[in-house]
């Protein structure tokens, strides 16, 4: 990997092309942000139909709700030390297959306790990259940006808040409008 040049003045002395390819790395260690926000507010539109599907008590559906964050506990825990042995990279892009197979599962719930399995997978995911995104763009960027660019990952995880809402709300407003719901969706037919 290519360091940037800090003058003693503090100002960024490496070339542009190098600066622009760190921001460039920096921006997509930010995306476990956006997705770290999406996933952790996503849940809150599903709640009426994932409690209907499966006839779940409050308490089935406070476990729907919360198994993703008993991974992300998990995951936060083992992430660091995971990541001083294998490095940081491959520990992220983990994280990344880990959101992956998650999205894939819980779209394909074939029981509760199957679903509830699916969503402590990307639990998992969120935690090592709510550890590691942000510990990798500090380790890269340049010193002059740095403390923007960490500041940077915060607001992704915002913006995933804000994504998961308004995709909620455009999803919700289909199927009230529509009849057969999400049914509509030519690749949902067989």
């Amino acid at each position: 990997m290519s360091q940037s040049v800090v003058s003693p003045g503090g100002q960024d002395q490496s070339p542009p092309g190098i600066q622009g390819y760190l921001l460039l790395i920096c921006f997509v260690a930010s995306l476990g942000g956006v997705l770290f926000g999406y996933d952790t507010a996503v849940i809150s539109g599903t709640f009426t139909l994932v409690e209907s599907f499966f006839d779940l008590s409050k308490i089935e559906v406070g476990w729907f709700a919360s198994s993703a964050l008993v991974g992300a506990i998990l995951g936060a825990a083992m992430a660091g030390g995971w990541s001083d042995k294998s490095g940081r990279k491959p520990v992220l892009l983990v994280s990344a297959f880990l959101f992956f197979l998650s999205a894939l599962l819980c779209a394909l719930p074939i029981s509760f306790t199957f679903l509830i399995g699916a969503r402590f997978i990307g639990g998992i995911g969120v935690g090592i990259a709510s550890v590691l995104s942000p510990l990798y763009i500090s380790e890269i960027a340049p010193p002059n940006i740095r403390g923007r660019l960490v500041a940077f990952y915060q607001l992704s995880i915002v913006i995933g808040i804000l994504l998961a809402y308004f995709f909620n709300s455009v999803l919700l407003n289909y199927s009230s409008t529509h009849p057969d719901g999400l049914n509509n969706f030519t690749f949902l037919h067989d």
